[in-house]
């Protein structure tokens, strides 16, 4: 599988959506689901594997969720 996390997809036409990049690192870190993690806590350890700031709602949308 191509990752947008791992620059496997090549970049046309500027930076990868910033919500196709939360969901990859969501479904990496949580592949059954978020579970009893906070929102709060899933942005951060977002964050933390992507090296960028990103909202909770930016991970909600791109879950389909907000």
């Amino acid at each position: 599988m191509r990752s947008i996390l791992h620059g496997d997809v090549p970049n046309i036409g500027g930076r990868p959506r910033k919500q196709d990049i939360a969901a990859e690192a969501f479904t990496e870190i949580y592949p059954s689901g978020k579970g009893r993690d906070s929102w709060p806590t899933v942005a951060r350890r977002i964050e933390e594997k992507l090296g960028e700031r990103i909202s909770i709602d930016t991970i909600k949308r791109s879950l389909g969720q907000k």
